[in-house]
Order: structure tokens, then C-alpha cells, then sequence
């Protein structure tokens, strides 16, 4: 067994003992932990898969690439899953959602599903400070490396992230599900794709920026799926930073819908790692396309992004 093998599999072992487990929502009613779908397991990823798989990436298998991004086939079963919530909360507070067909016009609907988006976002984070912390412990010269620099970074986020999760329980508790706004893109046409991430970010189309470091960084919930012969992209937004994500309806919304097309693709390069990607759709696009999303990926993730949203203009995972 090579280094490479050995460091990996010491890797995974740190990684899967600091993954996050508890209910984000966590009350008296609080059960057994599940694992939990991001995305919906029998309606969404079934519909992807092809012989019960579907692409994404195997984060168990980044280490031996040198951190590079790549999709592999995954099992639906396994796919999405996280730890964040309690078997109890996660059949009650998606109950609207998972037994019922989507309303782009019901409040509730839209807010649980920037609910969940961030439950995931909150499960990535405090995993990966988990992590950083443990691989810091472990060698305490890693303190004084980029690695050290992030373990600071992940400690102050966390902070942040953590009063997201009073106020979106608040929210969910009292039914104000006003407190949050949606803009919803309706594509005429399946595609084989679903994603449910919670990002911020850096600038929009015009080179504005929208969210800074060292001030108030305002989160944005994604959700994409495909559901009864059409494409629902959601984006969701705290109702009190409406001005701040402004451009999505003055830069995304009224787009043609080739146009919309391409900035939803280069917001999921840019910003998510939570992609399910349907393999029949994966082996259709050319293989130039298949090389951009994995340059933009590995160049962007974690890293300095373009100056704007839209920076890559005749990039489309949907053709």
C-alpha cells in the first residue's frame, strides 16, 4: 500500500469520526438521529439514477487527487445523505414538501426548502471545522499554515452560522415564512440534475459586490430539481437582504432562458459541491463541457471567483 493510500484512508477516518450528528432543530421531541436526504431520495434522485446511481462527488476520494473535484458514480441510497437532523424533525418539518407536489407561489414550500438548504450548509461547516480542528491537533505545525489560517477563519464563521440557525428555527417555529423570499426560475424540460446548497455570494453580474468578508455576509439558499416535465430553480434569501440580492431578478430572472441557462451554470461551478447529476446527462454533454466544469471547480472552490457571476459565457451544463 503506497503513502498516498495510507494518508487517505487516515484522512477518511478523521473526516468520517467529525462529521456533524445532531438535529438542527433540536428540541424535547428530539429521537434518533437520521440520515437525512438533501435531496429527495424516491422522487428526485430515483428519477436520475441510472441502475440505482447517480454523479457526484466522492469526497471520500479527493484527498488521493490532490483536493481536485471529480464526479463518480454513487449509489442514490447513499447519495445526499447527512446527519443534521433527528428522525422526528425530519419527517415533520419536510412533511409539506416530500407528500405533496411543489407550489412555486407557497411560501412554505419555498421557505422549507431554503430551510433545508441551510440545515446542510450548517452540517458542511461545522464538519469541516471539525476536521480542520482535529487535523490541527494532530500536527500543531499545521497551525501555521494555510490549514491554520482556515481553522481561524472556520471559528469565526461558525459564530455567524450559528445565530443563522437561531433565527431560521425562529422562523420555522412561528410559521414567518415571509422571512424569506424566493426567486424561482420554471424551465419548460427535465433536467437530470439536482442540487441543494447554502453559499454567499461574492458578486453579481455587473461586478458588484454583494457579500465582503470582516462584514455582514447574507446567505443564499439554492435548490435545484426536476419535477413533472419541468425544471424549478429556486433561489432564497433572508426577505430583510431583498436590496442586497436585487440582481437576481434584475440580472438572472429577466434573462432568455439560454442565457438563464448558463448563469445557473456558472453559479453551480462556481459555489456548489452538492450536485447530482443524472449519469445519462453526464455522458451527453461534450466533453469540452465536461473539462469546463471541472476547470471552473478546481479553480474556484474555497478560492478567489471571478469578478462576476457570469464569467464564463458559453458555459451550459444544460443543452
Amino acid at each position: 500500500m503506497n503513502s498516498n493510500i495510507k494518508e487517505n484512508i487516515k484522512f477518511n477516518k478523521m473526516r468520517n469520526n467529525n462529521l456533524f450528528s445532531g438535529c438542527i432543530h433540536q428540541d424535547e421531541f428530539c429521537n434518533r438521529i437520521s440520515r437525512a436526504h438533501s435531496i429527495q431520495n424516491n422522487g428526485i434522485l430515483n428519477k436520475l439514477s441510472r441502475n440505482s446511481e447517480v454523479m457526484a462527488i466522492d469526497f471520500s476520494k479527493v484527498y488521493l487527487d490532490k483536493g481536485n473535484f471529480k464526479l463518480f458514480k454513487v449509489g442514490r441510497d447513499k447519495a445526499s445523505t447527512f446527519t443534521g437532523f433527528c428522525n422526528h424533525h425530519d419527517s415533520s418539518i419536510f412533511s409539506p414538501i416530500e407528500n405533496n407536489d411543489y407550489k412555486p407561489t407557497d411560501s412554505q414550500h419555498n421557505f422549507l426548502f431554503a430551510y433545508r438548504a441551510f440545515a446542510l450548509g450548517y452540517y458542511e461547516r461545522y464538519s469541516a471545522y471539525q476536521l480542520i480542528k482535529a487535523r490541527v491537533e494532530d500536527d500543531p505545525r499545521n497551525l501555521h499554515t494555510e490549514l491554520g489560517a482556515r481553522y481561524r477563519l472556520y471559528d469565526d464563521h461558525l459564530k455567524v452560522i450559528e445565530n443563522y440557525k437561531i433565527i431560521m428555527n425562529k422562523y420555522l417555529d412561528n410559521s414567518r415564512f415571509d422571512r424569506i423570499t424566493t426567486d424561482v426560475l420554471i424551465w419548460p424540460q427535465e433536467y437530470g440534475f439536482a442540487s441543494t446548497s447554502m453559499f454567499f455570494i461574492e458578486k453579481d453580474n455587473e461586478g458588484k459586490t454583494i457579500n465582503k468578508m470582516n462584514s455582514y455576509i447574507s446567505p443564499f439558499f439554492f435548490t435545484f430539481f426536476p419535477h413533472e416535465g419541468k425544471t424549478y430553480v429556486l433561489m432564497s434569501y433572508f426577505t430583510k437582504d431583498k436590496s442586497k440580492y436585487r440582481f437576481i431578478r434584475d440580472q438572472i430572472l429577466t434573462l432568455s432562458m439560454e442565457e438563464q441557462r448558463i448563469a445557473i451554470s456558472n453559479l453551480i461551478a462556481l459555489y456548489i459541491e452538492n450536485v447530482f447529476i443524472s449519469p445519462d446527462l453526464w455522458d451527453n454533454l461534450p466533453s469540452s463541457t465536461r473539462e469546463k466544469y471541472y476547470q471552473i471547480c478546481n479553480t474556484s472552490k474555497g478560492k478567489t471567483k471571478p469578478n462576476k457571476l457570469v464569467a464564463f459565457k458559453n458555459f451550459n451544463l444544460f443543452v
